[in-house]
């Protein structure tokens, strides 16, 4: 019987170390997975942070000494904590004249292939005499002049553990409209 209980606990000796080789590569992917979802959720938040903190500063019509579009880009990068590269962030403000003008010049679908095709009746909100996607006009507008500031960053994962799952890069987009003080 001794005997016996000997052998067994021999036999046990290296089941540690195995078990161990068998679960942890899937425990560490897990780990560096949810490192890496984590940060890019910081990410976002930064980002929309970023874009409040700017667009808070953009409706005063106040330039900081370096112009409106400068202040703007160097307020967004501040917000970012070193993890967002100020120069890949992509933003763009459209002006408006009411808050009922955001979004695409809207148009009869007279052939129902749910695009514009030249020749189909639209409102023309920007007043170009043509159909635009965005009937908004570029820049940050004047006093009073409704302004929708947006945004678009490409994160790219530190690692490649969940490029085979997500892909090398997750797009954010955020956005906010807001009616300029008068200035």
């Amino acid at each position: 019987m001794v005997k016996s209980q000997t052998l067994a606990r021999r036999r046990q000796k290296g089941s540690v170390a195995i078990e161990f080789a068998l679960i942890a590569p899937v425990m560490f992917i897990f780990v560096i997975g949810m490192m890496e979802i984590s940060t890019a959720l910081a990410v976002s938040t930064f980002l929309e942070g970023g874009l409040r903190q700017a667009s808070r500063f953009g409706v005063t019509g106040g330039n900081g000494g370096i112009g409106r579009e400068a202040r703007i880009q160097q307020i967004m990068a501040s917000n970012s904590f070193g993890l967002i590269d100020p120069n890949d962030i992509a933003l763009d403000t459209r002006t408006y004249g009411t808050f009922a003008e955001i979004g695409d010049e809207s148009f009869t679908d007279t052939n129902n292939n749910g695009t514009y095709d030249a020749g189909e009746p639209f409102i023309d909100r920007n007043n170009n005499g043509r159909w635009t996607p965005d009937s908004g006009t570029p820049g940050l507008g004047d006093g009073d002049d409704i302004v929708v500031y947006r945004v678009s960053y490409q994160w790219r994962f530190m690692t490649g553990v969940l490029r085979p799952i997500i892909g090398d890069h997750v797009t954010f987009n955020s956005g906010i409209a807001l009616r300029n003080e008068p200035f």
